[in-house]
């Protein structure tokens, strides 16, 4: 008895200190609208028939010497009678203090024309370069560039977000109600802080 006693405490005491020595996945940002849906014209009035939904899905912390990465999910849809195309070099994306976010990979490697009728989807990976951190950048909104073609036109979009800011961890206000405005949130964490 007493030795099943001391596994399932020494299993435990294992489950809580694996638990502890790890990150989320994840930074916690969140960034709005989401999807974005953009409209395939330019300045100059050069528009074609479809759209493009955008939504940046998060930023992956780094991990196994990967830097950490902003991953964007593109959704092209062909409203039109001619196939169009993503043009591949033209992705870049831009923190809110106008840096650039390292070079964009594609999942997959090569998007295929979009055909009448049709859509494609991509994820978009922009790795934060290696001289740099997260903290460099002002992350508090972002803007993707990409172009598309069709039968020699070229037409170049952006699509801009911001930063969705948590309400405070504190006293909730329901302004229906009339008596004490709020409560006190109280929690406990197990775990490890994580830093960018």
């Amino acid at each position: 008895m007493k030795r099943t006693c001391r596994s399932l405490f020494a299993v435990l005491v294992a489950a809580v200190a694996s638990f502890g020595a790890s990150c989320a996945t994840w930074y916690d940002l969140r960034y709005v609208p989401s999807p974005l849906e953009v409209e395939l014209a330019d300045s100059s009035g050069t528009a074609l028939a479809g759209r493009a939904l955008v939504s940046v899905l998060g930023v992956r912390r780094p991990k196994d010497g990967q830097p950490a990465r902003f991953e964007l999910a593109l959704r092209l849809e062909n409203l039109g009678t001619a196939p169009f195309a993503l043009d591949p070099t033209s992705l870049e994306l831009l923190s809110a203090d106008l840096q650039p976010l390292g070079v964009a990979q594609l999942e997959p490697e090569v998007v295929p024309a979009v055909d009448p009728g049709a859509t494609q989807n991509a994820v978009l990976f922009f790795a934060v370069p290696a001289e740099h951190s997260l903290r460099d950048y002002n992350v508090a909104g972002l803007n993707l560039r990409f172009a598309v073609t069709q039968a020699g036109r070229r037409v170049v979009v952006g699509a801009s977000f911001q930063r969705a800011l948590r309400p405070e961890y504190g006293y909730y206000v329901d302004p229906f109600y009339s008596g004490w405005h709020g409560y006190r949130h109280v929690g406990i964490g197990v775990g490890r802080f994580c830093a960018y």
